[in-house]
C-alpha cells in the first residue's frame, strides 16, 4: 500500500490460513480467493487468471518490497522491451539452507567434496545471478546481499517468484504454470519456458525485495523436493556431450547424498524419502511421456485414416 506506483491491483490467494489473515485483509482493498488445493503451481494460476492487470507481480507471503519496486519493475519493462519478466534482489534476512550446507561444507570433512561440487557442477558459478547450469544445479547470487550492488540490470537464466513479474500474455502463451510441479521448480520451470519461447528475462539490482527466510529451514516435504527436481531435470536437463553427463550425474548424486547426510545426522527416516520422490519422479515423467506419445500416434493416425478415406 505505500508503493510509489499506485495503479495495481491485490489479490491474495489464501491457502487455507488460520492466523487471522482473511480478517485483516478486510481493512485493505484486496480481493481474497480462498483455494485449499496443495498444489502451488494451481494457486500461482489462479492469481493470473483471476487478474485484470497486464502485468502479474508475484510476492511470497515472506516477502516485504521497498517502496519503488512496482515503479521500477514497471519502468524495467518500458525500456527493455524483450523483457518477458522482471525481478530483483531477494536478499535473504537469515542464512538460506544452501550457504547454510555450503558453509558447513567448508570443514576439513567436506571440504574437497564442496570444491568438486562449486568447479565441477556450477562451475564456479555458485555465487553468480540467476545462472541456471547445464548440470541442473543453479546460483544462489541473487537472494544475496551483494547483488544490490551491481551497476545495471543484466540478463539472467531464472529469477525469483518470492517477488518478480511477468506479462499476462506471456503467460497465456506458454499455458501458465506446470501444475505437475507441487511445491517447488514450478518458477525454475517456468522462467526456463520463458527463455525458450524468446524472451529476455531481466534482473534489475534496483527492484529490491527483503526476504524473511523461515529460519527453520525446511518446510515443504522431502519427498516433493525429490519429486519436483527430477520431473524439473527430466524437463530441461538433456546432456548432449560427456562432460556434461558427468556435471548432471555429480549434481543429482549430491542431491541424494544430501538426504542421506541429513538422516544420518537427524536419524530421521523422513528425509530418505527425497530419494523415494526423485526416483518417483522420473517414474512419473516417463509415463507422462509415454501418454503424450500414443495421443500423438493416435492423432496421426486419425489424420492417416481421414486422408485415406477421402483419397
Amino acid at each position: 500500500m505505500e508503493q510509489t506506483f499506485q495503479d495495481f491491483e491485490i489479490i491474495v490467494i489464501d491457502n487455507g490460513s488460520t492466523d487471522g489473515t482473511v480478517e485483516l485483509l478486510k481493512n485493505y482493498p484486496a480481493i481474497v480467493i480462498k483455494n485449499d488445493t496443495k498444489n502451488l503451481s494451481h494457486l500461482f494460476n489462479l492469481g493470473w487468471r483471476n487478474a485484470s492487470g497486464d502485468i502479474i507481480a508475484y510476492l511470497n507471503d515472506d516477502a516485504e518490497v521497498e517502496k519503488q519496486w512496482l515503479e521500477i519493475i514497471i519502468d524495467t519493462f518500458r525500456r527493455f522491451k524483450k523483457a518477458g519478466t522482471v525481478g530483483g534482489p531477494t536478499v535473504a534476512t537469515n542464512i538460506p539452507q544452501i550457504l547454510r550446507l555450503y558453509n558447513r561444507a567448508q570443514n576439513r570433512k567436506f571440504r574437497f567434496l564442496c570444491k568438486i561440487y562449486h568447479a565441477v557442477v556450477l562451475e564456479n558459478r555458485l555465487f553468480d545471478v540467476g545462472v541456471f547450469g547445464k548440470s541442473g544445479a543453479y546460483s544462489i547470487g541473487g537472494g544475496l546481499s551483494y547483488s544490490i550492488n551491481l551497476k545495471h540490470p543484466i540478463l539472467v537464466d531464472f529469477l525469483s517468484f518470492t517477488g518478480a513479474a511477468v506479462k499476462k500474455s506471456i503467460i497465456q502463451e506458454i499455458g501458465g504454470f506446470d501444475e505437475n510441479f507441487f511445491w517447488v521448480h514450478l518458477d525454475l520451470d517456468f522462467f526456463l519456458r520463458v527463455k525458450n519461447a524468446g524472451y529476455d528475462i531481466i534482473f534489475n539490482p534496483k527492484a529490491i525485495i527483503w526476504h524473511h527466510v523461515n529460519p527453520s529451514g525446511l518446510t515443504r516435504s522431502a519427498y516433493y523436493l525429490g519429486r519436483d527436481l527430477a520431473i524439473l531435470y527430466t524437463k530441461h536437463i538433456h546432456p548432449k556431450s560427456p562432460g556434461v553427463w558427468l556435471r548432471f550425474m555429480l549434481n543429482v548424486i549430491s542431491f541424494n547424498a544430501l538426504w542421506v547426510y541429513k538422516f544420518i545426522s537427524s536419524s530421521d527416516t523422513k528425509y530418505l524419502s527425497g530419494i523415494k520422490g526423485f526416483v518417483h519422479g522420473i517414474s512419473f515423467c516417463r509415463k507422462a511421456g509415454k501418454r503424450i506419445n500414443n495421443i500423438q500416434r493416435q492423432r496421426a493416425h486419425s489424420r492417416l485414416s481421414a486422408i485415406e478415406k477421402t483419397t
